[in-house]
């Protein structure tokens, strides 16, 4: 029962870690694609806002003159900060989770751990496989949005396949044994 609960904290490290990276890629890509790639058609959004909203908005975006303009880096920040946030928290808890960890003993909790790995490899390749076509698409003409899918769906290929092939091993030293 530990190990189950240790693996399956340790699966949810690593969404978090490839949900951080997402947003943590944003910002270099943004210097060549810009915000907008990343944060969607947020300037439909400014007819929803009150006038102090677009007042303060500005105000903590000197860089920008209008109130879309903000609105976009505004969210663009928390994009590119919550993936900041992100790793940083599933590093410490991949570390912690390092220090308790327990080899598998056993045919059954080898079996969990293949099971569990596949499990997440397959959700993993699912959101690759949803995300990736929208976000290819969206680079011809650098639609509103399509960058973050983009980002999404190319980290999620980079841990299917990183936790498929460990997986992949499990099983075929199960098939051995």
């Amino acid at each position: 029962m530990r190990l189950l609960l240790l693996e399956l904290l340790r699966l949810g490290a690593l969404a978090l870690l490839a949900a951080g990276l997402s947003g943590l890629l944003a910002e270099p890509l943004s210097r060549r694609t810009g915000m907008d790639h990343f944060t969607g058609d947020d300037r439909a959004l400014v007819a929803g806002l009150s006038v102090e909203r677009c007042a303060q908005l500005v105000k903590l975006h000197r860089g920008q003159r209008t109130c879309a303009g903000a609105l976009v880096e505004d969210h663009f920040g928390e994009l590119v900060q919550g993936g900041l946030v992100a790793v940083v928290a599933a590093g410490v808890l991949l570390v912690l989770l390092r220090r308790l960890a327990m080899p598998p003993v056993g045919r059954s909790e080898e079996l969990v751990e293949a099971i569990l790995l596949t499990a997440a490899a397959l959700l993993f390749a699912a959101l690759a496989t949803t995300d990736l076509p929208a976000g290819v698409a969206g680079l011809r003409g650098l639609e509103p949005g399509s960058g973050r899918a983009l980002l999404h769906g190319g980290v999620a290929a980079l841990f299917a396949a990183g936790l498929g092939a460990p997986a992949v091993g499990w099983w075929r030293r199960l098939a051995g044994a």
